[in-house]
């Protein structure tokens, strides 16, 4: 005879399959956020800049954003293992123009810049004659990203996008790699500007907006002369890959969120000789103000205006100029 605590104790089919339908789904979003994370962004309080920025190449930059991932890149590639670290590291600046004998200077006449980095080691051959790489740079969509209270902080391409837009995005660019084209880069670029997938219409509306695309394949190392902006250290060399440029009449009270607003970069890398054999991977990269987050919001938005060739210095702004920024950074296009 069954007791009726034997019976209790017996989970009913429909309940099982309910739970086991549950944690299906919970593996399956776990691995669309863990599967092409990326390593957490760190500034320059972590990558040793000195009192006046990171010097690179003829470039001095006053903010640093870096991380890593992981990529499976083709065998001719490496000269050890398949699986190589990659880093990006992105650097904000802002440059006044030079002073001439009977010249005004302006601050609309201010040139602010943002310098994307690729680390790499300088055992890695991404020169090879089978493997090709593209870099996508999403920068029409940055400044419209909702930052959530991280404008000066670390954030994730999951947490800024949503995994299953992540996802999706990867599989897209993979899906749409013809590696018997002379144009890869261009194409990837063509094709996924205007065609944002479904999951990701909530950031991206109708389409990506401006979409750079740059050839990965021939990376050039540039100096290091003040700090190492590669988290992989030391040992990685480091080259320039794009460059975006604003003056400072064009942004208005836009300055806060272009220096502070998160850029996907998708990195994608394939064979020539293998057919289905790209990997993309993204990395969300804005710069870390880790002294912005111990002040006031009025001082960081402020001290976004007033970037100069150093560090940031003080100025005093309208209430009517305030509240305009304020609205930027609010994520107003």
């Amino acid at each position: 005879m069954t007791t009726k605590a034997g019976t209790d104790s017996k989970m009913s089919p429909s309940l099982q399959h309910f739970f086991f339908s549950l944690c299906l789904i919970t593996s399956i979003l776990t691995k669309l956020v863990t599967s092409q994370s990326q390593t957490q962004l760190v500034g320059c309080e972590t990558l040793g800049c000195s009192s006046t920025g990171c010097t690179l190449g003829n470039a001095t930059n006053a903010f640093l954003g870096a991380t890593s991932f992981n990529a499976n890149l083709p065998t001719s590639a490496s000269s050890s293992a398949n699986q190589v670290e990659l880093t990006w590291t992105v650097g904000a600046l802002a440059q006044s123009p030079p002073q001439t004998s009977g010249s005004s200077s302006s601050t609309k006449d201010t040139l602010f810049t943002k310098n994307f980095y690729l680390g790499y080691s300088p055992t890695l051959n991404l020169a090879s004659d089978s493997t090709g790489g593209c870099a996508l740079f999403f920068e029409g969509i940055a400044r419209s990203i909702p930052l959530n209270g991280s404008e000066y902080g670390s954030m994730t391409c999951q947490s800024a996008l949503g995994a299953q837009c992540v996802s999706d995005l990867l599989t897209q660019a993979e899906r749409l790699v013809n590696s018997n084209s002379d144009t890869v880069c261009a194409d990837l670029q063509s094709q996924m500007q205007p065609s944002p997938p479904s999951s990701c219409l909530g950031v991206a509306m109708v389409t990506w907006g401006s979409v750079v695309a740059k050839d990965l394949a021939q990376p050039q190392p540039i100096p290091q002369t003040s700090c190492h902006p590669s988290v992989a250290g030391a040992g990685y060399d480091v080259a320039l890959i794009e460059t975006q440029t604003v003056r400072s009449e064009d942004v208005s009270s836009d300055l806060a969120p272009f220096f502070y607003s998160l850029t996907p970069v998708l990195s994608l890398f394939y064979s020539d000789t293998q057919t289905n054999s790209a990997k993309a991977y993204l990395s969300c990269l804005k710069v870390i103000d880790a002294a912005a987050g111990s002040v006031s919001t009025t001082t960081q938005t402020s001290g976004a205006l007033a970037l100069t060739m150093g560090r940031v210095s003080t100025i005093h702004i309208s209430s009517l100029t305030l509240a305009a920024m304020l609205v930027g950074v609010l994520g107003w296009p």
